[in-house]
């Protein structure tokens, strides 16, 4: 069993006598919300890889958000992830995963945002697909955002395809083209549309430093 997480509280004064408000449009929001975020992330391996062999693995992650009012709030956690994944199994060149996920890359740090390859939802898909100019993983996730206490199983808000194709230029360059089709019933009008973006990785002198285009 391993195990991760992540956690931030909000606090500050103001020296008008007002609120303490987060920042407007959480620019730089790491540090400078109100509330209080965490999330707690388990993830059993009932085989662990080397290599190319087969393993299995199933994730579970709980989040847990309260406005920071008081000392006791009436808070709950939520589980934002729950999936399997396997691969390698009798000698199946590629990996398959399928669940409730966070399907998403390219974290920056100080904005505590992943605004590059970020495709959450419910689905599944194969990964590691050897190309031989680079590995290419593929996706169907589908997610609801609609009011509490609505059912939207089997008519999803979002529907995406995603692609992705890891490793190029000697491991230098990712590619990422998305296509998905939003619909908000009686709420609004339907979208659909796509996404394109590139990512290019390289070391600056101790560190490493990436350049996305999307």
């Amino acid at each position: 069993m391993e195990f991760s997480g992540y956690m931030r509280s909000g606090t500050g004064t103001n020296s008008l006598g007002g609120q303490y408000k987060s920042f407007s449009g959480n620019a730089l929001r790491l540090g400078n919300e109100v509330g209080n975020y965490g999330e707690l992330s388990f993830t059993y391996w009932s085989q662990k890889p080397k290599d190319l062999d087969p393993y299995f693995k199933s994730v579970m992650t709980m989040a847990y958000y309260s406005s920071n009012n008081s000392q006791y709030e009436n808070a709950y956690p939520q589980v934002v992830e729950t999936y399997i994944e396997g691969g390698y199994v009798d000698h199946l060149p590629f990996t398959t995963w399928v669940g409730k996920r966070f399907y998403r890359e390219g974290d920056v740090h100080i904005f505590d945002l992943r605004p590059y390859a970020a495709m959450n939802g419910t689905g599944g898909g194969l990964g590691k697909i050897d190309l031989g100019f680079g590995k290419l993983d593929v996706a169907y996730i589908q997610e609801n955002k609609n009011p509490e206490g609505s059912s939207s199983i089997g008519n999803p808000n979002k529907e995406a395809l995603d692609l992705r194709i890891h490793g190029m230029a000697e491991g230098a360059l990712d590619a990422w083209l998305a296509s998905a089709s939003i619909s908000n019933g009686d709420l609004g009008p339907s979208y659909t549309g796509f996404a394109l973006g590139l990512k290019y990785s390289s070391t600056i002198a101790d560190g490493n430093n990436s350049v996305v285009l999307a």
